[in-house]
């Protein structure tokens, strides 16, 4: 296994918002979801 630098934790959530936020757009101009829809799933799930 290659040695590879490990990210810090704000590196990691670096990444995995923009990861996220890269999808949602490609939903959002695929039509498969608006960001009001998104923003509602989100909120949705914080409650629990």
């Amino acid at each position: 296994m290659e040695n590879t630098p490990k990210k810090s934790k704000d590196e990691e959530i670096d990444i995995l918002d923009t990861m996220l936020t890269s999808l949602v757009d490609l939903l959002e101009k695929k039509g498969v979801i608006t960001q009001e829809e998104w923003e509602q799933e989100i909120k949705k799930r914080l409650k629990g």
